[in-house]
């Protein structure tokens, strides 16, 4: 429906946005994935965002 009408809009996701589903939620047309919980709630920020950028690029 966004692209038959030609809009502009960006989609962001905000909440529940993890590894396991973060390829699924950009495949599903989402532009921002906003990650809070699944880097702060993990003993390593660090690797969750990493784990997280390779979900979504591979």
């Amino acid at each position: 429906m966004i692209e038959n009408q030609g809009s502009k809009t960006t989609i962001t996701v905000d909440g529940g946005v993890k590894a396991h589903n973060a390829k699924q939620l950009i495949e599903a047309g989402a532009d921002i994935l906003v990650v809070s919980s699944a880097m702060y709630g993990h003993s390593r920020p660090d690797q969750s965002l990493i784990e997280i950028r390779k979900m979504v690029a591979g």
